[in-house]
């Protein structure tokens, strides 16, 4: 999930990330998004999200600090989520 109360930052950060994703993921990952949130009424902060599947056998956290380590513009914030089919 990206969010900012910045449109032209939320969009800098959103540029090509679905490649950069791919990339950070692994080998099989596949970034599907975005996918903006509606802003309700009275909410000034946007905020944007991506679905990676990754393959069965990938681990999340590796995956999930070389997301963290990208490089984003300023008042864009990353929260990250992980919804894993099974747990091992």
């Amino acid at each position: 999930n990206f969010s900012s109360f910045d449109r032209r930052a939320l969009d800098a950060a959103l540029a090509d990330m679905d490649a950069r994703l791919e990339e950070a993921c692994g080998h099989g990952s596949q970034a599907l998004g975005p996918v903006e949130r509606p802003l309700p009424p009275g909410r000034k902060r946007m905020s944007a999200y991506f679905i990676v599947k990754m393959p069965p056998d990938s681990l999340a956290g590796p995956a999930g600090d070389k997301v963290r380590a990208m490089r984003l513009p300023a008042g864009v914030e990353l929260e990250l989520e992980a919804d894993p089919y099974t747990f091992r």
